[in-house]
């Protein structure tokens, strides 16, 4: 059975539909998979709690963004020197205040839908209790969940989970989960993939990320295969990030230069930031999503015509075959063969063998020269044309003259007849008749 978990940073993507994938059209689609039992959507009561949290927060946070765009925008149009244009200033404010309550109204109606689909009867509920805060504390202290600014947070979606799936029993479950910040809860390997880290891996069932509503849609409708990256590359990944969380903390410690917070950590910060954005543009345009879809289809496919089933019974029959050639000798045999080919290569070279066959080689070049010399070819050719005109003188001749031909031949060969038959009667009356000498 999959097993949906969406990251309460998905919902703010729904409602604000600041990122494509997220649109509440897949929340839709994903609620009927729910009712119709194809899969099914898990909920920690913390993910509600801090989904109620931002959208209390969500009014103020969002007027403030647009008013700072506004005032941005109006402190630029005071630059313009050109009197003509001025009338754009005003509506430029008012365009910006219709669009803000414009938003505002379409964000509300779609967290209301947001609410519907949390308040579902499908939807499974997991409770927030002190053994989840207590056992979530802990994943933080020994290292299994990334140290950042919300990673209680996330630590207690985790532990939640955890706890579930204890109480499942499940052998085939499988879990999808869905967040905008996927670092948060896993690491990326260097092809690219997103796996559990190793502190969690063992407690939860098989999953795959996804950074938005969209792949998650369409994996759970295709019945995509889970992508787990090996242990080894998940514990390089980890290493990785631990080291970077280590320089990040190195810096903020070091306060013995004065100018450090005004200089050196926002340098570095940047940095950070543009490598990223490099990064990210780099992905882009290489096209790197669609080579890991392309990879997702593969794997998909090596799974659907038994790939991995193939290439064990290729295994087995290599084995078998590697047994029966040790069974028969076949090394030995194969070692015989060779010192009896170097016997007869050695026999060849000592018995000039090479000179032979090329004495006989140049000997018959010089006899096909000495037909070309004396002008074989042509005298065989001579003859044959002779005999040719013969053969038509022959067959030109007159019916009478062939007739007297063919009865002087029957007179011969009659005579011969008797002649033979007297020799024959001589010797047998001397074989009869001693006497006779």
């Amino acid at each position: 059975m999959i097993y949906i978990v969406l990251d309460t940073s998905i919902f703010v993507k729904v409602w604000t539909q600041s990122q494509p994938g997220n649109e509440i059209e897949n929340l839709e689609v994903l609620a009927e998979l729910g009712r119709e039992d194809a899969l099914r959507i898990v909920v920690p009561e913390i993910v509600s709690l801090e989904i109620e949290s931002n959208w209390q927060s969500f009014p103020n946070d969002f007027g403030n963004a647009t008013s700072g765009a506004k005032s941005t925008v109006e402190k630029a149009l005071e630059k313009l020197s050109w009197n003509e244009i001025e009338g754009i200033k005003p509506a430029i404010s008012t365009f910006v205040d219709d669009w803000k309550l414009k938003t505002c109204n379409e964000c509300e109606q779609r967290y209301k839908v947001t609410q519907q689909f949390l308040a579902a009867e499908n939807v499974i509920k997991v409770a927030f209790t002190p053994a989840i805060m207590c056992e979530g504390k802990k994943l933080m202290i020994n290292g299994s969940m990334p140290k950042n600014g919300r990673s209680d947070q996330d630590a207690f979606i985790v532990q939640s989970l955890i706890c579930f799936f204890e109480l499942q029993k499940d052998e085939n479950a499988v879990l999808f989960f869905c967040s905008s910040n996927l670092r948060d809860f896993s690491v990326e390997t260097k092809d690219g993939i997103s796996g559990l880290r190793l502190g969690v891996r063992g407690k939860l069932p098989s999953c795959s990320f996804f950074g938005d509503l969209g792949s998650l849609v369409k994996a759970a409708k295709d019945h995509q295969p889970i992508m787990e990256p090996a242990l080894e590359e998940v514990r390089e990944a980890e290493n990785e990030q631990r080291a970077s969380e280590e320089i990040i903390q190195t810096i903020e410690r070091n306060s013995e230069l004065d100018d450090f917070s005004n200089t050196t950590y926002p340098s570095v910060i940047e940095n950070g930031i543009a490598r990223k954005w490099m990064l990210d543009k780099l992905r882009q345009d290489i096209g790197y999503q669609r080579m890991v879809d392309q990879k997702k289809m593969l794997d998909k496919l090596r799974h659907d015509i038994g790939y991995q089933r193939m290439v064990d019974e290729v295994a087995a029959q290599k084995k078998m075959l590697d047994s029966f050639r040790q069974d028969i000798g076949y090394q030995r045999l194969a070692e015989e063969a060779a010192a009896q080919k170097k016997m007869i290569d050695n026999i060849i070279q000592n018995s000039d063998f090479q000179r032979m066959a090329d004495e006989v080689a140049s000997q018959k070049k010089m006899f096909d020269k000495f037909l070309q010399n004396s002008g074989y070819q042509r005298t065989a050719d001579g003859a044959a044309a002779q005999k040719q005109m013969l053969d038509a003188s022959a067959q030109s001749k007159s019916p009478d003259l062939g007739a007297e031909d063919n009865g002087n031949q029957s007179k011969l060969d009659l005579t011969s007849q008797k002649e033979d038959e007297k020799s024959s009667s001589e010797q047998r009356e001397k074989r009869e008749d001693p006497k006779v000498d």
